[in-house]
């Protein structure tokens, strides 16, 4: 078992992989409609990240029980490298969750007339995604040098990522 020096390590790594977690299930499922254009690609995206929910417990659990902690300062996840790359992620996840409506009524209850509304709040979002993603790659890049468990995460974070810059598809125009 490790030194209980490296238990806060192993408490911010766990608490990012759930938060990570959330954030995407956040994107890819619950507001889909403010960061992911295409019905096709969400329903995709929907079904990887259920797919990858033991992975992400599996790898908690890892994390947990302190089986990568002589592995970790090598890679830039103790100390201040950690907390550094983790102060970053909580910034931008919580400034998200600022932006973010507070429940399902006040979803709902915008008419479709306030479109200004969600457009702008989207913008916030994706502001704060962006730098979120990238340092969650960041993390996940290092971590998957200590465990194969985290490559399926971080490629399933660059695909959402993708998903998110797509443009709009055009509707086709109407020929006479």
């Amino acid at each position: 078992m490790a030194t209980t020096r490296q238990e806060p390590d192993r408490t911010q790594l766990v608490n990012f992989v759930t938060r990570l977690e959330g954030r995407l299930n956040f994107v890819v499922n619950v507001q889909p409609q403010l960061f992911i254009r295409s019905e096709l690609v969400r329903s995709a995206l929907a079904l990887a990240l259920d797919d990858l929910a033991p992975t992400f417990q599996v790898l908690r659990a890892q994390i947990s029980a302190g089986e990568f902690d002589s592995q970790l300062p090598s890679v830039g996840l103790s100390g201040p490298q950690l907390a550094a790359k983790i102060s970053i992620f909580i910034l931008a996840d919580n400034a998200m969750s600022e932006a973010a409506p507070r429940s399902l009524e006040e979803r709902t209850r915008r008419p479709r007339a306030q479109r200004g509304f969600w457009s702008a709040m989207g913008q916030r979002m994706r502001r704060w995604l962006d730098p979120l993603l990238g340092v969650a790659n960041a993390i996940l890049g290092s971590l998957a040098k200590v465990t194969p468990l985290a490559d399926p995460i971080q490629e399933l974070k660059e695909a959402v990522e993708a998903a998110v810059k797509l443009p709009r598809a055009r509707r086709p125009r109407r020929r006479h």
